[in-house]
């Protein structure tokens, strides 16, 4: 089980563009994640290219609109959520490396061995660095734990906080039970307040922990799953049909004609023209359906990886946030 779970944990945090340890992980709404440098990049690339106003995911190829309101790719990159399952994890391999250095002494370009680590914003610090991270008056309330206090995967990930992706800095603290989704106090008193039911986010996930939204997902997951491999199959063997067809019918046309005379050849070349195209057609509809599908499984591998990572690794609260996120996208993979 647990060579399972280091499996999923490289797959998710390895950035599918450059191939690397995914740095400062922004993710599309295809949950598929990348480096904010990485998607910059291939945003600015297909501006140039295309002069358009839509991506294309680098992994699924799910198109993604650009808003209106940004101007610039590196702008579009810097408002995309960021991964905090995904910076969970990776500060997770930061606290367990051998080599522990103070990421603000490193900053210097000086070395020192840390032995604290932010939860606020994910510094690794030294005894030194730790004094003045309290006493700056920006991070002096922030919360700060010995790094051997962090012995497992899911007490690391449980230690980091959540950040509303649409306040920066504020703590998704809360949770409305009538739209089912975590949110900030700026959240609640701008698109929450006539809704009575919102609770503690802690509360909502203990809550949460109690039902089989987690069973019934992964079940669902795994039924669309199968649906979208029964599908490839069945096209890859239309396909296989199809080339059979075509391969035979051309050897019934180099019968008929082969002892005609020259007019009899132009009609025979006329004719495998126009078999040719309706292979062609044929061919590049179902090559098309399978790619789409292929894609949707792709989708669907990524939202289980994400599952399995969030339930054996994340805190209730983060799980809940990951479910209630893939059911967003459940419904699209059974269309």
């Amino acid at each position: 089980m647990a060579t399972s779970i280091e499996s999923h944990v490289v797959d998710i945090t390895t950035c599918a563009i450059c191939l690397e340890k995914l740095n400062t992980p922004k993710y599309l709404p295809c949950l598929h994640t990348f480096c904010e440098n990485c998607i910059q990049t291939y945003i600015t690339a297909i501006f140039e290219k295309d002069h358009t106003q839509s991506i294309e995911c680098p992994v699924c190829r799910t198109t993604v609109t650009i808003p209106k309101e940004v101007n610039t790719p590196d702008a579009w990159a810097k408002m995309l959520p960021l991964n905090f399952l995904i910076v969970g994890l990776l500060e997770k391999e930061k606290v367990e490396s051998q080599q522990k250095q103070c990421m603000v002494c490193e900053r210097m370009e000086t070395k020192s061995e840390a032995s604290f680590i932010c939860v606020d914003c994910s510094d690794l610090l030294c005894q030194n660095c730790k004094k003045h991270h309290k006493a700056n008056k920006f991070s002096c309330d922030h919360e700060i734990r010995q790094i051997n206090e962090l012995s497992s995967i899911s007490e690391c990930l449980k230690t980091f906080k959540n950040i509303c992706p649409e306040h920066k800095g504020e703590e998704l603290k809360l949770f409305c039970a009538d739209h089912q989704t975590p949110c900030c106090s700026m959240c609640v008193s701008i698109n929450h307040r006539r809704f009575e039911k919102v609770l503690s986010i802690e509360n909502a996930a203990i809550e949460y922990a109690t039902t089989d939204k987690v069973k019934d997902l992964r079940t669902q997951l795994s039924e669309v799953d199968h649906d979208v491999k029964s599908i490839i199959k069945d096209r890859a063997s239309a396909k296989e049909n199809i080339e059979k067809q075509y391969e035979q019918k051309t050897k019934d046309l180099e019968t008929i004609f082969s002892d005609l005379v020259a007019k009899i050849n132009d009609i025979k070349i006329r004719r495998e023209a126009e078999l040719l195209k309706t292979y062609n057609e044929a061919k590049e509809t179902i090559d098309t359906s399978i790619i789409i599908f292929q894609n949707k499984q792709k989708n669907i591998e990524n939202e289980k990886q994400i599952l399995d990572a969030a339930v054996n690794m994340a805190s209730n609260v983060q799980v809940m946030i990951e479910v209630e996120k893939l059911k967003k996208h459940l419904e699209g993979h059974k269309n």
